[in-house]
């Protein structure tokens, strides 16, 4: 399967991501909310798989874009609130001192992620190396455990991993896998 590069984060080949207790294998879009793509696999020019995660803020005013460990989009004000570093193989970002997400470069081919992503309308969702998925809608409220839990699945050539709507629903493989890049 696929090597790195220095960063530890670009793959030669799509990674498979090891998230909720299931693993997603060339799947593009990991994690969405409604229409927003949360946590995703990009290629970039050079023909490299990274990840690329959608950092918002807790009101839901998208903060930046993390490609790698590289933050991108974000504006000068948002860039210092917003930090990503990598020690032990663990690439941690953290938004005004909050763990954002953690990903780990498992092997050569598979990479952990853990997180805690605020989405456009506020809501935060968590997803870990456990089955469970919450998802707190406001400032202030309970965290729910949303959809059936699904344990040690492999999803594999699926356009979106998890799928999440506001009304509570949740999906797993959803739709076959295509490629805008």
């Amino acid at each position: 399967m696929g090597n790195s590069q220095p960063d530890g984060l670009r793959f030669t080949e799509h990674p498979r991501i090891a998230l909720a207790a299931n693993t997603f294998a060339e799947v593009p879009v990991i994690v969405q909310y409604e229409n927003t793509p949360l946590i995703r696999v990009i290629r970039d020019p050079q023909g490299a798989y990274m990840p690329e995660i959608l950092v918002c803020h807790s009101d839901g005013t998208p903060l930046a874009t993390v490609v790698g460990t590289s933050i991108s989009t974000a504006r000068d004000r948002d860039r210092a609130a917003i930090t990503v570093s990598s020690t032990d193989g663990m690439t941690i970002c953290t938004v005004a001192g909050r763990t954002a997400f953690q990903m780990r470069r498992d092997d050569a081919a598979t990479l952990k992620v853990q997180a805690e992503l605020y989405t456009p309308d506020g809501s935060l969702v968590s997803v870990d190396k456990s089955p469970r998925i919450s998802v707190r809608q406001g400032a202030g409220a309970t965290a729910e455990d949303w959809g059936t839990t699904r344990v040690g699945n492999v999803f594999h050539g699926r356009q979106i991993g998890i799928l999440l709507m506001q009304d509570g629903t949740i999906a797993y493989g959803v739709g076959p896998a295509t490629y805008d890049q």
